[in-house]
């Protein structure tokens, strides 16, 4: 009996999301991380991929995503290096599972996020609250430029996208964001 196509490819790529799943915890494991901030991570990072899935109904982005809050709260309470491969890994997976790929914003996101990990290493000794929001400011200003200055965004769609974004995770790291880096500290 031949396994038809369709269920092929889902198997595929439940097998792709087990194995990144699977490196995301071998990782953890080699940097002494304890199974219950192992266990916390893996679900964190797995809601953030997730955050976009939206935008594979609607279309558009309304700013609704979990990578950055998610980032700012690795880099500041894990290692940096490890910090950069989960959202290299998130980035990557969300835009798959969003439905809508787009290289110049995957790779200007990534490039942001490994800034955002050096910013925070650098400057973790203040507050995590104002820092986090920083970041928050900082991701979507710079976000808004790559995309809308060389034209690959207009103006309008970007500014739908990124106030909300500075609006809702200012939210969420101001609120369970400390709770979470309390948590992984």
């Amino acid at each position: 009996m031949a396994v038809p196509k369709k269920v092929k490819k889902k198997l595929k790529l439940f097998g792709f999301y087990s194995l990144i799943v699977f490196l995301v915890l071998i990782i953890l494991m080699l940097f002494n991380v304890p199974v219950g901030k192992i266990i916390l991570i893996a679900i964190m990072m797995g809601i953030a991929t997730v955050s976009k899935l939206y935008k594979h109904f609607i279309g558009i982005s309304i700013g609704f995503e979990l990578i950055t809050p998610v980032v700012i709260i690795f880099a500041y309470t894990l290692n940096p290096l490890f910090t950069i491969v989960a959202a290299v890994l998130m980035v990557v997976v969300s835009e798959f599972i969003s439905g809508q790929v787009y290289t110049n914003n995957m790779i200007a996101q990534i490039i942001i996020y490994v800034f955002i990990v050096f910013f925070v290493f650098v400057f973790k000794s203040f507050g995590f609250i104002g820092l986090a929001n920083s970041m928050i400011v900082l991701r979507n200003v710079a976000l808004w430029l790559s995309m809308v200055i060389p034209g690959f965004v207009d103006p309008i769609r970007a500014t739908i996208a990124t106030l909300p974004n500075i609006f809702i995770n200012g939210f969420i790291v101001s609120t369970l964001g400390v709770v979470l880096v309390n948590v992984l500290a």
